[in-house]
């Protein structure tokens, strides 16, 4: 359902970021929260000409200046490749992390953005709720860079943190297959330094989350099966960094097609639109042929060669002929 009224929060007016914005930002911030397209991630169709239309003495060039200052001063994130725009505090700020039902949907629109660009700020704002469930979106929608649990989280394996190297003694490498998918590097330094990560590595797929030594883990401290982990974790960032690509360039086709679609259709705006309804980029319908042109197409197959009069015709004729 559409929205009806935004929320704005009136200790807006006590922020020094918002105040050292132009009037022209500060009004076009207004704008966005009171657009009725707004989901509750805070994402919308970027539309700026339709916003440009909303004050006659505004340009679409004016609409661009204005998110150019909200996006420097982080109040919005603009994706020009997907169509994209995010109120990076809109959850926050609508008071929509009040209310269950509400967030829930927030939760379901935010896993629904195309930009990566857009997911990466959306997960620092889940993460930064504090709240589980928000946690667990914000992982799918950029995975956390430093790959390590936060402290208020148990540890799951109940696995102790490796210790210091007391004798200084340069470990020897333990992988196996070294050169047929599998590599392994001993630790670097004198007195315990960390040394570089194992690349347990399978190229096929996923590493494996334990060393060799451990196939199926270890409640011992081992250094190995450490690297082994963080292994797993960058692979998964990097997978999830190529299906935010992937995704990307679907969205840039999607919108390509959609602006070509605009552009060849005669019926919406710029930003296709007919009135305040999404345009379904139907031809034109047909002028009705008046009863006169379909009295003259009618004698004309007629008059065709081979047209042929039915007797019921020719009897229904003389009928009505006086002598």
């Amino acid at each position: 359902m559409a929205r009806s009224h935004g929320r704005i929060d009136f200790g807006i007016w006590s922020n020094k970021a918002f105040r050292a914005l132009s009037e022209r930002a500060q009004r076009m911030y207004m704008v966005l929260f009171g657009q009725k397209d707004v989901n509750n991630a805070g994402v919308l169709p970027l539309m700026e000409s339709r916003w440009a239309k909303y004050c006659d003495s505004m340009s679409v060039d004016d609409v661009r200046d204005a998110l150019r200052q909200l996006e420097e001063a982080r109040f919005v994130f603009v994706d020009e490749d997907t169509e994209e725009l995010l109120i990076r505090s809109f959850i926050r700020g609508d008071g929509v992390v009040k209310q269950p039902n509400v967030f829930k949907n927030a939760l379901k629109c935010a896993e629904l953005v195309d930009s990566p660009k857009l997911r990466e700020v959306l997960a620092g704002e889940l993460r930064g709720l504090r709240r589980k469930d928000a946690d667990a979106v914000a992982d799918r929608l950029f995975p956390n860079p430093s790959g390590t649990i936060p402290d208020d989280v148990p540890n799951p394996s109940g696995t102790l943190r490796e210790p210091l190297n007391p004798s200084g003694r340069v470990r020897e490498p333990r992988g196996v297959g070294v050169g047929e998918g599998e590599s392994s590097c001993s630790a670097d330094g004198d007195l315990g330094g960390r040394g570089r990560a194992h690349a347990y590595t399978h190229e096929a797929g996923e590493p494996a989350p334990h060393c060799p030594q451990h196939p199926g883990g270890t409640d011992a401290p081992c250094r190995a099966c450490g690297d082994a982990r963080r292994a797993v974790g960058e692979w998964q960032t990097r997978k999830a960094d190529a299906a935010a690509r992937t995704r990307s360039a679907e969205a840039r086709l999607r919108a390509e097609d959609r602006a070509r679609a605009i552009a060849e259709c005669s019926l919406c705006d710029e930003d296709g639109y007919v009135d305040t309804a999404v345009c379904g980029h139907a031809p034109a319908p047909e002028k009705r042929p008046s009863l006169r042109d379909l009295y003259l197409k009618a004698e004309a197959e007629k008059n065709m060669p081979g047209h042929a009069t039915s007797d019921m015709q020719v009897v229904s004729h003389s009928r009505s002929v006086k002598p």
